[in-house]
Order: C-alpha cells, then sequence, then structure tokens
C-alpha cells in the first residue's frame, strides 16, 4: 500500500528581508541624493567659472556643496547602514542563508562608501563662505 507524501517540516526561514530591502533603498536613495547635490552645484560651479568667478567664490561654492551634501547623505546613508548592520546580525548563524543576505550586504557597502565619500568635501568645511567679487 502506498501513502501519499507527507509535508515535512519546514525549518524557521530565518529574519525576514524587510530590513535588508530597506536598508539598499535608503542606501540607493543617498547615492542619487548625493549625485543630484553634486550636478547642481557642479552646474552652478561650470557657470561661476564661466562668467569669470574668483577664486574664493568658486570655493564658497564648494562649502556650500559640502554642506548641502552633508545634509542630504547623512539622513539616508546613515539609517541604511545602522538597519544593515542589524539585519545582518539577526539573521547570523543561520544555515543556509537567508533570503536578503545580498540586499543587506549591498546596502551596508553602498551606505559606508556614501559616508565614506562625505570625508572628501572636508577641504571645503573651513572655507569662509563669500559670493562677493570682494571679500
Amino acid at each position: 500500500m502506498t501513502y501519499p507524501p507527507q509535508p515535512q517540516p519546514q525549518p524557521a526561514a530565518g529574519p525576514g528581508r524587510g530590513l535588508a530591502v530597506t536598508s539598499l533603498v535608503l542606501a540607493i536613495l543617498g547615492v542619487i541624493a548625493a549625485v543630484v547635490v553634486l550636478l547642481i552645484f557642479a552646474g552652478w560651479a561650470a557657470l561661476s567659472l564661466l562668467t569669470g568667478a574668483p577664486m574664493h567664490v568658486l570655493a564658497s561654492i564648494g562649502k556650500m556643496c559640502a554642506i548641502a551634501a552633508a545634509s542630504t547623505v547623512i539622513p539616508l546613508a546613515a539609517p541604511a547602514l545602522t538597519l544593515g548592520v542589524v539585519w545582518l546580525a539577526r539573521s547570523r548563524g543561520w544555515t543556509p542563508r537567508p533570503r536578503g543576505h545580498g540586499l543587506a550586504v549591498s546596502g551596508v557597502v553602498i551606505s559606508a562608501i556614501a559616508l565614506a565619500s562625505l570625508l572628501l568635501t572636508a577641504p571645503f568645511w573651513g572655507v569662509e563662505v563669500c559670493t562677493r567679487l570682494v571679500c
């Protein structure tokens, strides 16, 4: 006599993918925001350079770009990094990697790069803002 196949009990699936997806989405939004800020200020600097603006005006534009980049990237990339690390810590120890592992790792890496790239703007932090011809 043949018995029908019985459903096998499934092991716990591990943590959900919600935090991993959120981490990746926030990291991507942070990079997009950084690129938009960079394009806006690069256009402003290019137009100022074409009109013959002095160097202190261009340095001031660089400082304003650094401030704008920090205020748009940090609120998006810092939570992305935190959520990705939390998800990776919660999923630690699962033998088959839970779904979303690659998403969380990608979110952590992208947000870490975005936060580290803000250090490139450090030379502009000490510039006194001046948009007049004579300061």
